[in-house]
């Protein structure tokens, strides 16, 4: 059973914006993912945090869209944080992007709805 891509966005105080996502993180769902980031980059926010624990499958697409993600935040001077689920910390890892990133176990946060 395959689960689609799903994405929300959230605000954890003044200046953390949390993106969740679950389900397939691939080719197909890119275009998506870049919309929950780019509504987050839109934001006032020193810190993303991304939560993507939920994810159940990932390409090296999902690869790619993070390292973009770190790449951009780093010239934003952002703090960009993930949170991994299995199978992406295994396509990260293999990629070599998870050099580019701060991976954390529990990277998921309760906040506002944006």
């Amino acid at each position: 059973m395959t689960m689609e891509f799903g994405g929300g966005l959230m605000q954890l105080g003044a200046k953390t914006v949390v993106v969740e996502a679950w389900g397939e993180m691939d080719f197909a769902s890119a275009a998506d993912f870049d919309r929950c980031l780019d509504t987050a980059f839109v934001r006032d926010s020193a810190e993303i945090v991304l939560g993507l624990r939920r994810v159940t499958f990932a390409d090296s697409s999902a690869a790619n869209r993070l390292g973009v993600a770190a790449c951009r935040a780093a010239v934003d001077g952002r703090r960009l944080t993930v949170g991994w689920s299995p199978c992406l910390r295994r396509v990260l890892v293999v990629t070599g992007t998870a050099r580019l990133l701060t991976l954390h176990d529990g990277a998921c946060a309760k906040g506002n709805s944006v």
